[in-house]
């Protein structure tokens, strides 16, 4: 059986894959997508960032690539983002970096309240599910599709990670501060409170744009937003303006005083329902560090946690999920099927392309091995720990693939 586990945001592409029980292969590529065309020409040595070439409809699409390299082109940050070629295309790229011709389970997640919508979640299944022409030259057929609110794949990577700390009977806000929006949502011993949850556009595209402006007041000029998002996914610290090098962490932190503070004001009222109080805040995504002291100061008495690479806590969790699901439909048995396990699926070493390129190779055979594309600059992929199914989702007691400890923030 092979799984994969995606998480297309709209700063980043997180991907896990590989076979059931076996350690993931992680690959985390910028989420900017556009027509061939949009890319911008290479010559000699010029830089290739290892962005990823597929087909959307028949065309040709680079996925995985800086938004800033787009040329002529416009990104997505709007609430359809799922039904727009761009995601299509990311979508795409997650099934090539997976290097498996058939996927038996892709688990996936939507907003809270994308979720909460049953038309969006059926749209999007039924988007995901099926054979999918990923480029020229290569399909890709995926059996089954999950769903999930984004914030609980965040969870059950909490609960993966600290088993013992009974995290699984607490009350604990998950807080996700992505690139288009801030979203959260309350989890009472492991059930999910849609009554307390909620989004907030306050979120890091908002904060780099106000960043920006402080940089551009203090020095005559600015970077742009899409450059400076760029500069924080490399973990850049400085940069030269004018001649002069600027420190980015001071701007970013005087913006989160006023964008963070907003949100979690919102999130905030969202609970004021509620008499009991909150055992935990949970931050993921990659607005986490910058989020977490607002939310210290929202909920003082509460435990602020921020996982290690809060950027992949939901897709660990989506992983385990698709883990959980797949070995309880092989001890069940599908109806009117026997339960006898299928033949895993072949996974084959894929690398990225260095520019969208049609394939020369035809498709094959399903279970019939193929030869491995040229590669270029392959994007980063790491082996964790093997996930080991559990009883539930809301309980699986084995550590997330790349999980580390948990800090505490604020």
């Amino acid at each position: 059986m092979f799984l994969v586990a995606v998480d297309v945001g709209y700063s980043n592409l997180k991907v896990l894959s590989g076979p059931l029980g076996s350690p993931p292969a992680t690959v985390i590529l910028p989420a900017g997508a556009g027509p061939a065309a949009a890319m911008p020409e290479q010559f000699g040595r010029a830089r290739d960032d290892g962005h990823l070439a597929v087909t959307v409809d028949g065309d040709a699409w680079a996925a995985g690539v800086e938004p800033s390299r787009l040329q002529n082109w416009e990104r997505e940050l709007h609430p359809d983002y799922p039904s727009t070629p761009a995601y299509r295309a990311l979508v795409h790229a997650s099934l090539v970096a997976a290097g498996s011709k058939r996927v038996d389970r892709l688990v996936t997640g939507l907003p809270v309240n994308h979720y909460q919508d049953p038309v969006r979640r059926e749209q999007l299944s039924a988007l995901l599910t099926g054979t999918h022409q990923v480029t020229q030259g290569r399909e890709v057929t995926v059996k089954a599709v999950d769903i999930l609110p984004q914030p609980f794949g965040a969870y059950l990577d909490l609960i993966q990670g600290a088993p013992d700390e009974g995290f699984d009977q607490a009350r604990v806000v998950v807080v996700d501060p992505g690139f288009f929006s801030v979203d959260w949502v309350l989890i009472d011993g492991g059930e999910l409170r849609f009554a307390n949850s909620g989004s907030s556009a306050n979120a890091m595209s908002l904060l780099l744009e106000a960043a920006d402006e402080l940089i551009r007041r203090d020095h005559g000029g600015g970077l742009g937003r899409d450059e400076f998002e760029k500069l924080v996914r490399a973990g850049v610290g400085r940069v030269p303006l004018f001649g002069s090098p600027v420190e980015l962490a001071p701007y970013i932190a005087a913006a989160a005083k006023r964008t963070a503070a907003v949100a979690i004001t919102a999130l905030k009222q969202s609970m004021r329902s509620e008499r009991r109080p909150i055992d935990a805040v949970l931050l993921a995504g990659g607005g986490a560090a910058v989020y977490a002291e607002a939310v210290q100061d929202a909920f003082p008495k509460a435990r602020v946690i921020v996982p290690e690479d809060p950027v992949l806590a939901n897709v660990r969790g989506f992983w385990a999920y698709a883990g959980e699901a797949e070995a309880a439909t092989g001890i069940a048995g599908m109806p009117g099927e026997p339960a006898a396990a299928e033949p895993q699926a072949e996974t084959e070493a894929v690398a990225p392309q260095p520019d969208p390129e049609p394939e020369a190779a035809e498709p094959q055979p399903d279970r019939e091995p193929e030869a491995a594309e040229p590669p270029a600059r392959a994007p980063a992929r790491t082996r964790g720990a093997p996930v080991r199914p559990a009883a539930s989702p809301a309980r699986a007691a084995s550590r997330a693939p790349g999980r580390g400890k948990l800090g505490k923030g604020g």
